[in-house]
């Protein structure tokens, strides 16, 4: 049994700002399309102030926006603030950075109301409007600009500008769903009158192409996949697509699969939600012998808030020992106690682990938030692919 979403949805009201996190991420990691959710991360950032709002803005970025929500963040970004504070700065970046991934429709109305804002920032600018450009391009001016993306970059390198110019365009052609059969054509080797060398350069892009058209038909491609070079681009796009279906191919792979796939498709399923995920990951745990592959299984476990994981998970934390805590188990024991919160269970060692999260500030400790700006400072950009 799983926790009730409306059980989930309260929690984002929590005094304790890792539980609000926890709840949100349920939602925000799996990509949902319920437009309830981010009216209450709103309802949170303003009960609870904007000095800890980051971390559950940052996960809002992945939550479907609205007029309204849209509404908010211009407002938000027209309040005075100090940005020579990292926390303020931080906290228009990520507001921003929203912005920069709402829907396009949307974003075209409010264009202008952006641009005035007074706390926009100026490392966004660029990139935003270029998106907002990318939103008239038809299939053949976007597929042309994709092949020439990769003949530069075959050239030249890929640096980080490259690739969110890559990610744009794939963005753009995701718009034209009436070539999913083009789309599934190349993923599976079939060119046609394309350059192989071209296409094979762009592999991991039309693995994201599939991934931001959901197309289902590419789910047993793409869980193949993930037991390759292309496996965070493929387990990504599985993410995207969600649903019953990847659970399925998972699954039918699993008993015979490397420890290398067992380790990216549990991780992969923390990022899916249903009944079908909660039966299938319960049945992995209980035979599962690695423990990495076991970790990532019980994060999807409380990932989808089930009840039925509690004791699974803590007598496996209970075992493993201190002494030999690795890197991942500190943070599936602080994840335990606070799905355990949101879902009102407790376990023999809940008050002893739960002071030792308060303790540790949910592992991470005394860490200074770093400065986001310090990522946005722009690299030389290349060709303008996009308007090729």
């Amino acid at each position: 049994m799983r926790t009730p979403e409306s059980q989930i949805k309260e929690a984002i009201l929590h005094p304790e700002e890792e539980i609000r996190l926890c709840a949100v991420e349920y939602f925000s990691d799996a990509h949902c399309g319920d437009e309830t959710i981010m009216p209450l991360v709103i309802q949170s950032v303003e009960k609870y102030g904007r000095e800890t709002a980051f971390e559950i803005l940052r996960a809002a970025e992945r939550l479907p926006q609205t007029e309204t929500t849209i509404d908010w963040i211009i407002n938000e970004l027209q309040r005075d603030y100090d940005l020579s504070d990292v926390t303020q700065e931080n906290h228009c970046i990520v507001l921003a950075w929203i912005l920069h991934k709402a829907p396009l429709p949307i974003l075209w109305k409010r264009f202008n109301d952006i641009f005035t804002t007074t706390a926009f920032p100026e490392q966004l600018r660029q990139s935003f409007s270029e998106r907002l450009e990318r939103i008239s391009l038809d299939w053949d001016r976007a597929w042309a600009a994709l092949k020439y993306f990769a003949q530069d970059t075959m050239q030249r390198g890929m640096t980080h500008d490259a690739s969110d110019w890559g990610a744009g365009i794939v963005e753009a052609l995701a718009r034209h769903r009436k070539k999913a059969k083009k789309v599934l054509a190349l993923l599976e080797g079939r060119y046609g009158d394309e350059d192989p060398g071209v296409m094979c350069w762009l592999r991991p892009w039309l693995v994201a192409l599939a991934g931001e058209m959901r197309l289902v038909d590419a789910v047993p491609l793409l869980t193949n996949f993930l037991d390759s070079n292309l496996s965070t681009r493929a387990s990504q796009a599985l993410q995207r697509i969600g649903g019953d279906v990847v659970v399925r191919e998972i699954d039918a792979r699993w008993w015979h699969a490397s420890i290398d796939f067992r380790r990216i498709a549990a991780n992969l399923l923390n990022h899916l939600r249903g009944d079908s995920c909660v039966e299938r990951c319960l049945a992995f745990f209980k035979k599962e012998r690695d423990k990495e592959a076991k970790s990532n299984l019980a994060l999807a476990l409380l990932g989808n808030f089930s009840e039925e994981a509690i004791d699974l998970i803590w007598k496996f934390i209970a075992d493993i020992g201190e002494e030999e805590f690795e890197y991942h188990e500190p943070d599936l024991r602080y994840r335990l106690v606070a799905a355990c919160t949101i879902m009102g269970r407790t376990f023999p060692q809940f008050d002893q682990w739960r002071i030792a999260a308060l303790r540790d500030n949910w592992g991470r400790f005394d860490l200074q938030p770093s400065r986001m700006a310090d990522c946005l400072k722009p690299e030389q950009f290349g060709p303008k692919w996009s308007k090729n």
